[in-house]
């Protein structure tokens, strides 16, 4: 199913409906039917490959900002915050709750 969904993303719609009716009668490419119930989980491989093999023009913007040093640092120093801030409450909650056993 994944190496069928990879050649479908990356030869389109018109591979798909050949190999189709190509396999119609071969029970292991049932999956290609809109009835079959692994149907959909081959169509959500299909758009997720596609994705990755023609993203979509933010997500290369993004990429390219990615290689510029200066956003790099900026996206990495927001993440650390982000972790230092979480690490902190969750801290503080746990602290919060010893108490409280204590006082009990």
């Amino acid at each position: 199913i994944k190496l069928t969904a990879q050649f479908t993303a990356a030869s389109g719609r018109q591979f798909l409906a050949g190999l189709a009716q190509r396999e119609q009668r071969n029970p292991q490419f049932d999956f290609l039917k809109p009835t079959h119930v692994l149907f959909s989980y081959f169509t959500a491989l299909v758009d997720a490959y596609t994705k990755v093999l023609a993203p979509s023009r933010d997500l290369r913007a993004e990429l390219d900002k990615c290689r510029e040093t200066e956003h790099c640092v900026r996206r990495v120093a927001l993440r650390w915050d982000y972790s230092r801030r979480t690490e902190e409450a969750r801290r503080r909650e746990q602290a919060e709750r010893d108490a409280e056993r204590v006082a009990f």
